[in-house]
């Protein structure tokens, strides 16, 4: 039964999933990280993959990601079989086009998600800086000075410093 790959949210984990004309569906995520960007990779990925076996929507979000840990090698070793390196390479080089609408969409249905690749996007150049991305990402900053502050606090109150 032909399947149509897509980047999900679930509303505990972030991932790829297959979508079937019957209604029914597969999906693979992580808890955290969420990644957006890697999602969206990893569907490109699923788009090229022609035979899913166990652990090959894991395999498409793993090979999705440019840094991977070396004890899931083996996911990427599994895609490149699949797909080919260059495939991979072509996919890890790009970002979801209208990439502000994806942005809008997910903090509208209040989707929480990592921003630590966005941020190495825009710093690699793959991910335009556009108003609303730098919106973003200084309200990340905000938000991490934020918490920074509070633990600080929390930890001087009891005691503890993790620190300085």
């Amino acid at each position: 039964m032909p399947a149509c790959p897509m980047a999900c949210d679930d509303g505990f984990s972030m991932g790829v999933g297959l979508a079937y004309e019957n209604g029914n569906g597969r999906f693979w995520g992580l808890v955290a990280p969420k990644y957006v960007i890697a999602s969206y990779r990893g569907m490109k990925i699923a788009e090229l993959v022609e035979k899913f076996e166990s652990g090959t929507l894991a395999a498409c979000w793993y090979a999705g990601n440019k840094e991977v840990h070396t004890s899931n090698k083996h996911y990427v070793d599994e895609i490149v079989a699949k797909i080919g390196k260059s495939a991979r390479k072509k996919i890890l080089e790009t970002v979801p086009e209208k990439f502000d609408d994806m942005l809008t969409s997910l903090q509208g249905r209040k989707i929480s998600f990592d921003g630590c690749e966005i941020e190495e996007e825009v710093k690699a150049g793959t991910l335009e800086a556009t108003p609303k991305v730098r919106a973003y990402l200084d309200g990340l900053n905000k938000e991490r000075e934020t918490n920074g502050q509070n633990i600080r606090q929390s930890n001087k109150k009891n005691n503890k410093l993790f620190w300085k």
